[in-house]
């Protein structure tokens, strides 16, 4: 007969050869990923041993997808479990993202339609070079040999913005726009902040609405503004350059005093 049956299960332990075999993520990049601080230490009870938890292979996993699927680099996907833990979402809004979610999983699929990394890079003149610093910033998936067609129009985008002056003899690649990330991540924490203060009770249409219609807005929105400043900047320039000038017209047009 067994006593302790109502005893609390012990939390599962693992070694890393079983978070390795589980996961599918190596040695190499789980240790980089603890020196990165996107999982925590393990327990170690002795200098050559370390036990990891459920909570390695669950965030072990979501990073994973977020890689995969959503192409995130290490910096956003950073962001994306701090703004997990930060965030106390009710029921309610949980069940507001898990419709979001299905709801951008059928935006974005059936997606088979790209072009292969390799044709597409083709096709762009696209060197190795800046399909790695692509990768880098998120704009496509590491090693994908078939390209969403989100990365086939990032990648488009960025021959474009390369043939049009941010070349690689000035210093230039896709890494250069890693700021963009940055703004992208600076913007999605303000989002999250106000859906999580603010909109604790959306209805189901209301919810469709908050994805269908208020975050391409917010999107028209920040490239209007972004237009916009950058119009004053230009203009800031142009006037300060134009003031000497007019100036030394009006100079020229004053009549002199008389000759001494």
């Amino acid at each position: 007969m067994t006593t302790g049956g109502n005893k609390a299960a012990e939390p599962q332990r693992y070694r890393m050869a079983d978070v390795v075999r589980k996961t599918g993520v190596g040695r190499e990049t789980i240790r980089f990923y603890i020196r990165e601080g996107l999982l925590p230490e393990p327990e170690r009870p002795a200098r050559n041993m370390a036990w990891y938890s459920d909570e390695h292979l669950r965030l072990l996993r979501t990073i994973r997808q977020l890689k995969d699927e959503e192409f995130l680099p290490l910096e956003a996907i950073k962001a994306v479990l701090h703004d997990r833990d930060a965030h106390h979402f009710s029921e309610r809004q949980r069940s507001m993202l898990d419709r979001m979610r299905r709801r951008l999983h059928l935006q974005r699929h059936p997606t088979g339609a790209g072009h292969s990394r390799r044709k597409l890079a083709d096709l762009l003149d696209i060197s190795q070079e800046e399909l790695r610093e692509a990768e880098e910033i998120g704009f496509i998936r590491a090693n994908a040999a078939q390209l969403s067609e989100e990365e086939e129009r990032l990648l488009t985008l960025w021959a474009e913005m390369r043939d049009a002056g941010l070349r690689r003899e000035r210093g230039l690649g896709p890494a250069a726009l890693h700021f963009i990330n940055e703004a992208v991540e600076r913007m999605f924490r303000a989002e999250v902040r106000i859906f999580s203060e603010h909109l604790r009770d959306l209805s189901d249409a209301e919810t469709d609405a908050l994805l269908n219609v208020v975050i391409p807005d917010m999107n028209r929105a920040f490239e209007l503004l972004h237009t916009r400043r950058v119009r004053s900047f230009v203009n800031q320039f142009g006037a300060e350059a134009g003031e000497p000038k007019a100036r030394s017209r009006r100079a020229r047009g004053r009549p002199r005093g008389p000759t001494p």
